[in-house]
């Protein structure tokens, strides 16, 4: 098809101003005008320099309308520049290859085409797909990554959480993390159930799983279940069910320990094992002892089991008071419904309490037939030692001894020093004793509604002076009269027995009632004496026979 322009005579060409580039022929002079927009008829084709054609050309592609690209004439370089915006553009952009940086609305460089980084910082959709010989098959979850990044050699987490659904981590057979072969096997590398030999550091660059070592740290505290064997050191407290089949076991198997539990620490000379809200140690063989405390000491030290007691808590503990129980070691038996108390060793506080002091009595306690507790004995505060006996049918002290075939009765030994004394296991600074100090006393008291009050009493006194082998000794006793004075009525030296009150003489109304008194008239023993109310006499008994004493 033939170019079609305007045409006429000059009188129709000067009438009319053509647009930028439109040719018209004039047919009076048989010449060419081009149109710049502004002069009537055009300029002569012929008068048209370079700097002209590039501003009418340049006019043309600027004054146009352009979807997402903007054309500007440089009239200094004599050139057309051109930009894109792709900010509000939707379709596609397909190329055989693209080179290029790209940048997010705010200018951050997300795609470096110098250095071949892609930048994130955000939600990535789609599948990734690394740089191996197979692809990592996620399945189709969304959001994947998410705070997952690298730092330096390690791979690190944020508040992210890997959770395996049983869609296995593909890599191929030999594959290195770190330089670590993962994918030995001759299948899909590595999969569920295999060892991951990567080590898995913590948000502060701290290593949680050492695969080197082979050692957890967790140092904010571990959570969950550990199983398997245990190498190495717990430290720190643990709560929960823990040691399944070795602290609670659901099936009641047995539970075997092997080499022996220690417990120790670097604290305290003791050690310590905490039992919180009750514990038991049981044993079922019936030759066997639940418990049972094993130890050597090159030393005087005794084998101890210590039990401590304070108020408050274990971790804030605060001071006891008077009449706390401090300990108890308490005898169970069953009864055929339940396992009830028998006796028990129980320790209180009987005084004020203060630092580096802590005054104590060590009780005895019993049940009685009819099933009540009831303190048997007891160790005060002062070391005096005191037996109870609550019911009327027992006697409050019973000893006995067995020696064999010597002539060696039972005996009570009551010893008295000035000084510290020394005795078994306990040397002390004892001092000799001296004339006229008591060695011991019986007293014996009743309640008068009120207090113990003090009846009688008999007392041992140092009798002479004290040498070595020699400690002479007299016996005193005393009653209490009608206005509760205390006094010596009787005493009985090693010379002389000394009478301190009016002796009386027994009576009976003949000698036939004095002979039945004792037994009959052939246990009469010269001296015997008493008063016959019939005779009105006293009668002694010499040679044999009862004999007035005028």
């Amino acid at each position: 098809m033939a170019l079609q322009i305007r045409r006429g005579p000059t009188a129709d060409r000067m009438s009319y101003t053509p647009v930028v580039g439109e040719l018209i022929w004039d047919t009076s002079t048989n010449s060419l005008y081009i149109g710049n927009g502004t002069t009537a008829g055009g300029l002569p084709a012929g008068t048209l320099v370079t700097e002209d054609v590039q501003d009418i050309a340049s006019t043309m592609l600027t004054s146009g309308t352009h979807q997402n690209i903007t054309f500007t004439y440089d009239d200094t370089l004599g050139r057309i520049n051109s930009t894109f915006d792709l900010s509000s553009f939707d379709g596609t952009i397909e190329a055989a290859g693209f080179k290029g940086s790209v940048y997010a609305s705010d200018s951050t460089l997300l795609l470096n085409a110098l250095s071949g980084a892609v930048n994130l910082d955000g939600t990535v959709k789609g599948n990734v797909v690394p740089n191996v010989n197979e692809a990592y098959d996620l399945g189709s979850a969304s959001n994947r990554f998410r705070d997952l990044y690298l730092s330096g050699s390690s791979i690190e987490l944020g508040s992210a959480t890997i959770t395996a659904t049983g869609s296995a981590v593909n890599l191929p057979a030999g594959s290195t993390i770190n330089g670590v072969v993962i994918g030995t096997g001759s299948g899909a590398g590595v999969e569920a159930g295999m060892n991951y030999n990567i080590n898995i550091v913590g948000d502060d660059s701290t290593i949680i799983v050492n695969a080197s070592t082979r050692t957890i740290t967790a140092a904010g505290g571990f959570t969950g279940n550990l199983l398997g064997n245990v190498s190495g050191n717990i430290t720190g407290s643990v709560t929960g069910n823990i040691f399944t089949n070795f602290i609670d076991s659901a099936d009641s198997s047995p539970i075997i320990v092997t080499p022996t539990v220690l417990f120790n620490s670097n604290v305290t000379s003791e050690g310590s094992l905490r039992v919180v809200d009750g514990g038991n140690f049981q044993s079922t063989e019936f030759s066997s002892f639940p418990l049972a405390v094993t130890a050597a000491h090159n030393d005087d030290q005794a084998t101890r089991l210590v039990l401590r007691r304070s108020r408050g808590t274990l971790d804030t503990p605060l001071s006891l008071i008077t009449n706390d129980r401090v300990g108890s070691i308490q005898f169970n038996g069953y009864d055929g419904t339940n396992t009830i108390s028998s006796a028990q060793i129980q320790a209180r506080v009987t005084g004020t309490v203060s630092p580096g002091v802590m005054p104590s009595s060590l009780r005895f306690l019993i049940t009685n037939t009819l099933g009540n507790e009831q303190e048997a004995g007891r160790f005060n505060e002062s070391g005096n030692l005191f037996l109870f006996a609550n019911d009327v049918t027992s006697g409050p002290l019973q000893i006995f001894s067995g020696h064999n075939s010597s002539s060696n009765a039972s005996n009570v030994i009551l010893v008295r020093a000035r000084g510290v004394p020394s005795f078994p296991g306990q040397t002390g600074t004892p001092l000799a004793v001296l004339n006229g100090d008591p060695i011991f006393d019986f007293a014996f008291a009743g309640y008068d509604g009120t207090n113990n009050v003090g009846v009688a009493q008999i007392r041992v006194v140092t009798d002479g002076a004290v040498s070595t082998g020699i400690v002479p000794g007299r016996f005193e006793f005393f009653t209490s009269n009608t206005s509760g004075v205390s006094a010596s009525r009787l005493t009985i030296a090693t010379t002389k027995t000394t009478f301190n009150n009016m002796p009386v003489l027994p009576t009976y109304a003949d000698e036939t009632a004095a002979d039945t008194a004792i037994g009959g008239s052939g246990n009469r023993v010269n001296g015997m004496m008493y008063y016959d109310t019939g005779a009105a006499k006293i009668k002694a008994v010499a040679g044999g026979s009862w004999t007035a004493i005028h």
